[in-house]
């Protein structure tokens, strides 16, 4: 149906592209983009947009979520520890 392609002949060279536009198409610049140039497994091959919105937690400060968290739990045993009663002991 469509005609083939001319092959090149040995002494001709490549046609080069005039601009970068014709070089890259719309899916490499997304690409160049949206994945990190960094080294593989920072992201886990997901692109700076994904990783965003599938994140945990939305607030990055993991020393007060850390510190909120161990406030709580400190409250939450000693509310147990009112409520049950004490285990007898021998050396009481």
């Amino acid at each position: 149906e469509y005609p083939a392609p001319p092959l090149p002949t040995p002494g001709s060279h490549p046609k080069l592209p005039a601009s970068e536009d014709e070089l890259y198409d719309c899916l490499d610049y997304y690409y160049l983009r949206d994945f990190p140039a960094c080294g593989a497994g920072r992201s886990k091959g997901r692109t700076r947009r994904e990783r965003e919105l599938r994140t945990n937690w939305p607030v990055p400060g993991g020393h007060e979520r850390k510190i909120a968290q161990k406030l709580l739990n400190g409250q939450r045993k000693r509310r147990q520890r009112q409520l049950q009663p004490r285990a007898r002991t021998r050396l009481a």
